[in-house]
């Protein structure tokens, strides 16, 4: 694929931005399964009316999902 900087660039960008994006979600997602659990509950139960299992599952989801993400899996 031609771009306007060089051929190969492309995978260079889909790199950094998989990476970039791996560690915002393995961030956000480890303040809620290590640190902020509760708040986090709180606002999907309250606020968004939906069970606290889709909380875990949404937290969780986050951190595994980031970690696979970052490993190209």
């Amino acid at each position: 694929m031609k771009t306007l900087l060089g051929v190969g660039n492309v995978h260079l960008a889909l790199l950094v931005c998989r990476l970039w994006l791996g560690a915002m979600m393995l961030y956000h997602g480890s303040l809620k399964l290590f640190g902020g659990m509760e708040r986090f509950l709180e606002t999907v139960t309250s606020k968004l009316h939906l069970p606290a299992a889709l909380g875990w599952l949404a937290a969780g989801a986050e951190f595994i999902g980031a970690r696979s993400l970052r490993s190209d899996f």
